[in-house]
């Protein structure tokens, strides 16, 4: 099938299936160098390519830059089963600004917007987004009641809420806070922190010293989420850092983004790909699903495909350059490591991959923590969360939790508590998330969780595993998802919650022990 009739002339090739349909699209310097090493391929997703084609089509072009051109051109229209597709797996991150008097910022899965809504994002990673859309609500007196109630919550008593519910504010003075917020949120830190230096000194010549103390709280709380953020450059406007690192078929990635000076964020990820030189294709791809910055920074090692690059960027409105020196070229090298350090994505376990695709999670959940809670009769109720990371437990991130909202039995509104105290505590000490939650019980316990991280701002996947027939629920699915027992999959499900409740049990035996000592 491999034709030895195809030119010494650079162009793109088209492998066919046996129904004619486009499964590959490539580009080559010279199409008969290239083809020829599809003859002998490495074991692996082109070895898998090769056997399944059954036909293969060429097209040449007057150089290698055209050729690029063209390769995108027909990979848009075609969408080939073996070529890179980013927009599998890809999960947005945004927030949303309430269109109401008193307005919230809100997690958003989506892109849309209500009416006179507006939308901030997208965020790369969903982890920071929520730790610093909890910092700014609180940092701003924020409200995150659903409803106003008809007094003060706890939200104000602590601190964190302004109270426009018993009119502790006014309408301009918590628009002007919103405004605030939302510009923290874009990483524009200094900008806001200027200012209320500015608003704490006028207070203090005024001898509005209450206010001149608040502000200096606030100013105190927005430089620790100043300190958050990853670095500072001096360059305006956004800009994208790929980093590139080639182990056989797996290419791993890392974009860095820089908006407004900030270095904000990262993404990476773990490709199989096929052919010498598939980082023009892997941009290209990104860019249907993000974004154009201003400039994006990288290294492709060939002039006539950034020359190519280029011009395609150029056409979105975009800039490509490849860095000789100084910041830029650094923080190129810094991505590039972050690429090859990088192994969560392709490093994941059987049973995490298994996991993956039985409960269509967009990545392998490499960290699971997974909730129980315990008690005998309504007395001694307890909870707790254990911590797995490649299918092993971690002890130090485990944790154990005393009932303290309630008295006697109530399954579900302990299952709130717990829930509800490990992650409010994780977003206070900037942890990491896990991948994925897991809650020993039903439905019931399931939704009191779901709840309980909806009122933290928190979009973390979360499934629920009841002990009988190993059911999985998961949220807005009415029917429970059920797996053969030898699933891997299921196996890891089990063994985490089978810990969390060891863990759960031993701390109600030790709970009752001190009662009847004491």
């Amino acid at each position: 099938m491999i034709a030895l009739e195809a030119p010494h002339q650079p162009g793109v090739y088209l492998f066919k299936d046996a129904a004619s349909r486009t499964i590959y699209i490539g580009k080559a310097k010279d199409l008969y160098a290239r083809l020829q090493s599809y003859r002998n391929p490495p074991a692996g997703k082109t070895a898998e390519m090769v056997r399944n084609a059954h036909g293969l089509d060429w097209i040449t072009c007057r150089n290698e830059a055209e050729a690029l051109v063209l390769e995108n051109t027909l990979i848009k229209q075609h969408r080939p089963k073996y070529n890179v597709d980013l927009k599998d797996g890809v999960h947005y991150a945004y927030l949303k600004v309430t269109n109401e008097k008193y307005p919230r910022i809100l997690v958003s899965r989506t892109r849309k917007a209500g009416k006179n809504e507006k939308v901030l994002g997208p965020y790369l990673s969903a982890q920071g987004r929520t730790v610093a859309l909890h910092a700014a609500t609180r940092t701003f007196g924020l409200r995150i009641c659903n409803k106003l109630p008809k007094q003060a919550c706890l939200q104000y008593h602590l601190g964190y809420c302004s109270a426009p519910c018993i009119n502790n504010t006014t309408e301009e003075e918590y628009s002007q806070n919103v405004s605030r917020a939302e510009k923290v949120l874009a990483g524009k830190t200094g900008e806001i922190a200027q200012a209320m230096e500015s608003e704490m000194r006028a207070a203090s010549a005024k001898q509005e010293f209450e206010r001149a103390m608040q502000l200096r709280d606030r100013l105190s709380a927005l430089h620790r989420i100043e300190q958050k953020q990853l670095m500072e450059s001096r360059r305006e406007g956004n800009d994208d850092y790929f980093g590139f690192v080639r182990d056989g078929e797996k290419l791993r990635c890392c974009v860095l983004k820089s908006r407004d000076g900030l270095i904000l964020d990262r993404d990476v990820f773990a490709l199989d790909v096929i052919g010498d030189s598939p980082q023009a294709e892997v941009i290209l791809r990104y860019y249907e699903t993000h974004a154009i910055p201003n400039r994006t920074y990288t290294r492709l090692g060939s002039l006539e495909e950034e020359a190519a690059l280029a011009e395609i960027i150029f056409k979105m409105n975009g800039k490509i350059i490849t860095p000789k020196k100084g910041d830029a070229l650094e923080l190129v090298r810094l991505a590039e490591k972050n690429a090859a350090l990088q192994t969560g994505v392709s490093g994941s376990s059987t049973e995490a991959v298994a996991l993956q695709k039985a409960l269509g999670l967009y990545k392998p959940p490499a960290t699971i923590d997974c909730f129980d809670a315990s008690n005998l009769a309504g007395k001694q109720v307890v909870g707790s969360c254990v911590r797995f990371d490649d299918g092993k437990p971690v002890k130090n991130h485990y944790r154990r939790f005393k009932i303290r909202s309630f008295a006697g039995q109530d399954d579900f509104a302990a299952m709130h508590e717990i829930v509800y105290r490990r992650y409010r505590s994780m977003l206070e000490k900037g942890e990491a998330p896990p991948d994925l939650i897991l809650i020993d019980g039903g439905p019931g316990q399931l939704n009191a969780a779901l709840s309980a991280l909806s009122e933290l701002s928190i979009d973390i996947p979360t499934a629920a595993l009841a002990k009988k027939d190993e059911e999985i629920y998961l949220p807005e699915l009415m029917e429970p998802r059920r797996l053969p027992k030898s699933h891997a999959g299921l196996k890891l499900l089990m063994r985490c919650r089978d810990e969390a409740h060891r863990f759960a049990l031993k701390y109600n035996r030790l709970r009752r022990k001190i009662e009847q000592e004491y």
